[in-house]
């Protein structure tokens, strides 16, 4: 057994390294300001074994239908965070985003001289959005897709398809994402009948290929229902996709600058999309330049969608019809691979697991959260909106938030007056007084906190360099 183990290891060797490699670089930080209402959601669905339908966690839109569509996510996200911490969180998302770049990996046809390069590149391109949260299960999902769906391509079976219903019924419960598993199929039926146009092999084939996919198609489709918010799963995703506020709210869904910095190995990467398009033309499949560029249109569109683009392009950047080394690699230095690699797991999951800790106080109101545990306001709080789901991790249930990073729970009309009160377009006090808000959380550069520091009846009780605390007077305790 022993034997058979260190062969199979010695086989695939190349394999592991570059899974091992892809984990070390896809380590997750947590930056995210969701994790922490994720994290909370699940530990209420771990304590009540129950999915919530309702809000619990603010007091604007208190009792008003939730849809819970992240709910498994969350449950494996606080049971990891519960039986193991923030290093067996960060272990779990970053496997989870070192196999969706493996399973691109795996559909690459060029030689290693060159996919290495490429899947290097295309995860450089996408780090800004490697985060913990349940939007990495569909990143994962997506790339399992498009692999099944190459192998369908390759071989013209059936067999495979049969996995996409049943991953549709699991991704549809980790997350909202799961528009994107038809969408894929769509888009590979579309791209055998571009192929058609050019093709008489192709055509021969596009016949059977398109009941297969458009049976598959449609049990996705059908299969969807089976989450706990059933029928309303349907329609769930194009409601995002439409809310003007979520777009204009929240950053991930603005697209990339070309002139930041962190964003130069993305266009990077289109650069060389568009030039690899222009160079392999001839030998370029219209499928595979149609999945390309529907992707890169999308990345270019939200840069949320920076990391489906990066994987996307990966067999096509790397199916450059180039001779293969004519040495192997030798086995000692494959070992020797393997074990740097291994290091640099280890040396990264350290430094992840340490840096954690002051991550949150350096990135999230830790200390004003831990000035209001000690000092206790009375009435609401209003707060920033990247602090509503800190807020709910460390306040509830004795506090509730004015907002949070459920966008779709508050609709457009909501967050779209939260925006002018906290820009300062409008008198935020008859809301306050409405509400009975008697402290206020943001940024200390917020244009609403530089209202309040002119506002008769508010005094400044709390500053640092993330968070600013205003109390209306009628609020704090007596000297």
């Amino acid at each position: 057994m022993f034997l058979r183990i260190r062969q199979w290891l010695e086989d695939h060797s190349v394999e592991a390294a570059v899974f091992w490699g892809l984990f070390a670089v896809c380590l997750p930080s947590l930056a995210s300001a969701d994790f922490w209402w994720h994290l909370r959601s699940g530990q209420l669905i771990y304590a009540t074994h129950a999915i919530p339908r309702s809000d619990p966690f603010t007091f604007t839109v208190v009792g008003q239908r939730w849809i819970a569509h992240e709910w498994l996510s969350e449950l494996l996200l606080y049971a990891t965070y519960h039986f193991g911490g923030y290093a067996a969180v960060l272990v779990l998302f970053g496997l989870i985003t070192a196999a969706a770049y493996w399973l691109a990996y795996r559909c690459a046809e060029g030689p290693l001289y060159v996919c290495l390069p490429v899947l290097a590149l295309a995860v450089w391109a996408a780090r800004p959005t490697f985060l913990v949260r349940p939007q990495v299960f569909t990143l994962c999902l997506f790339s399992l897709f498009c692999f099944v769906l190459e192998a369908h391509r390759r071989a013209s079976a059936w067999r495979p398809l049969l996995a996409l219903p049943l991953l549709t019924i699991l991704w549809v419960n980790l997350h909202g994402g799961y528009i994107l598993g038809p969408t894929v199929i769509l888009l590979y039926l579309a791209g055998y009948a571009l192929d058609a146009l050019t093709d008489a092999s192709a055509r021969q084939k596009l016949s059977t290929r398109a009941t297969h996919l458009g049976a598959a198609a449609l049990a996705c489709l059908l299969v969807v229902p089976l989450n706990p918010n059933g029928l309303r799963l349907y329609t769930y995703p194009f409601e995002t996709l439409r809310s003007p506020a979520m777009q204009a709210l929240i950053t991930e869904w603005q697209p990339p600058s070309p002139l930041q910095r962190l964003f130069f190995p993305f266009f990077l990467l289109i650069g060389l999309t568009v030039l690899a398009l222009a160079l392999r033309r001839k030998t370029l499949r219209p499928g595979e330049i149609l999945f390309v560029t529907f992707f890169a249109g999308a990345a270019l569109h939200s840069m949320r969608n920076m990391a489906l683009f990066s994987v996307a392009c990966i067999p096509l950047l790397s199916g450059w019809r180039l001779a293969p080394l004519s040495w192997r690699i030798p086995l000692a230095l494959r070992r020797a691979a393997i074990v740097l690699v291994v290091l640099l797991c280890g040396w990264r999951w350290h430094a992840g697991i340490a840096g954690a800790a002051m991550f949150e106080r350096t990135r999230f109101p830790a200390d004003a959260v831990t000035f209001l545990e000690h000092s206790r306001p009375a009435g609401q709080i209003f707060n920033a909106y990247p602090f509503g789901g800190y807020l709910i991790w460390r306040l509830y249930p004795e506090y509730r938030v004015y907002v949070d990073g459920r966008a779709d729970l508050y609709g457009d009309s909501f967050l779209t007056h939260f925006n002018e009160m906290y820009e300062g377009e409008v008198n935020p006090q008859p809301e306050f007084l409405r509400r009975d808000i008697r402290t206020v959380l943001v940024e200390p550069g917020a244009p609403i906190a530089n209202l309040l520091s002119i506002t008769r009846g508010w005094h400044k009780c709390y500053q640092d360099s993330l968070a600013i605390i205003y109390v209306r007077t009628d609020a704090l305790p007596p000297a």
